[in-house]
């Protein structure tokens, strides 16, 4: 409905809501609309969002693991080319 062009109009000697000159809806029915659109605004929208960041730190948690590894491996290949330099 965003841009979406709406009017009150009378229609059968009940004013309805129209919406882009066509789509009729009663106000028990722009109620409802209004009551899944808060849900969407207060809980659903902020969840995912969540979700998003929570998935963001989990991929950039896996880089810094990832990173330590290559990091380890290298101390690790470096140690390992120099212990048989070493005295018993």
């Amino acid at each position: 409905m965003a841009g979406a062009r709406t009017e009150v109009v009378e229609l059968g000697g009940k004013k309805v809501l129209l919406i882009n000159g066509r789509i009729v809806q009663r106000r028990a029915d722009v109620e409802r609309r209004i009551e899944r659109l808060d849900g969407a605004i207060k809980e659903r929208l902020p969840a995912f969002r969540a979700r998003l960041d929570a998935r963001k730190l989990l991929e950039k948690a896996w880089e810094r693991v990832d990173q330590r590894i290559e990091t380890l491996k290298a101390v690790k290949a470096q140690l390992e080319a120099q212990v048989g330099q070493l005295d018993d």
